[in-house]
């Protein structure tokens, strides 16, 4: 089946979504986990480092990924709490890091969603649907 334009858009930006979501979030578990590890921590401690943020990221992030509304939504939660709970996060390289990626993120989920339910216009028409066809969009 032939994609039409805008769901191929809606594919891109939806897998940029999400290559940015898991990047950010599987980030932030790796540095708990080599944090907790490298402060000679027990496995408890460990599991607590890599807790708090990473796995909680990575459960927004894969939260967004299957429902991109409540996804998002969280995503946008975990950006601000970052904000109100790490202090450097309202710094340059925080903001880069722990803030901003989940923001955008959310974003690029919402503009996918918006771009795979805009009503389809026929060329040239005035606004009217094509026929529904299984080619349609």
């Amino acid at each position: 089946m032939i994609q039409q334009p805008a769901m191929r858009s809606a594919t891109l930006v939806r897998w940029s979504a999400r290559i940015l979501a898991l990047v950010w979030a599987g980030f932030w578990t790796w540095f708990g986990l080599a944090s907790g590890l490298g402060e000679g921590l027990d496995p408890l401690g460990v599991f607590m480092h890599t807790l708090l943020p990473g796995l909680v990221f990575l459960a927004a992030a894969l939260a967004a990924w299957r429902w991109e509304a409540a996804g998002s939504a969280g995503l946008l939660l975990m950006a601000v709490l970052a904000l109100v709970q790490f202090p450097f996060a309202r710094q340059s390289f925080g903001l880069a890091t722990i803030t901003l990626p989940p923001v955008i993120a959310a974003v690029l989920f919402i503009l996918g969603r918006w771009l795979s339910r805009r009503p389809c216009v026929e060329r040239g028409g005035q606004g009217e649907k094509p026929p529904a066809t299984e080619n349609s969009c």
